[in-house]
C-alpha cells in the first residue's frame, strides 16, 4: 500500500499513546470545593450588591414622593389662603 504521509507504513513501528495520568482524588475533590466556596461567595456579593441598589432606589423614592407630598399640600394651603383675597392694587 500506498503511504501518504498517514503514519509509518510498518505496522510494528506504531507508538501506543501514552498513559494516563493517575486519576488524584484529593485534587479534583479540593478544586471542586474551592469552586464550589467562590460561587458561594460570588453568589452572597452579588445578591448583597442587588438588595443595597434596591434600598438605595427605594430610599431615593420615598425622599422624592416626601417632597411632592409636600408641594403638594403647600399648593392647596396657598390656595386655600389666596382663594377669598382682593387682587393686590400694584398687579
Amino acid at each position: 500500500m500506498f503511504n501518504h504521509g498517514n503514519g509509518p507504513s510498518d505496522p510494528t513501528s506504531i507508538s501506543t499513546p501514552p498513559p494516563a495520568p493517575p486519576l488524584d482524588g484529593g485534587s479534583s475533590t479540593l478544586s471542586l470545593v474551592l469552586l464550589v466556596a467562590g460561587m458561594v461567595v460570588a453568589a452572597i456579593l452579588a445578591v448583597s450588591l442587588v438588595f443595597w441598589v434596591l434600598g438605595l432606589i427605594f430610599s431615593v423614592a420615598g425622599i422624592i414622593l416626601r417632597v411632592a407630598i409636600v408641594a403638594a399640600v403647600a399648593g392647596l394651603v396657598w390656595r386655600r389662603v389666596t382663594r377669598d383675597r382682593p387682587p393686590h392694587p400694584y398687579l
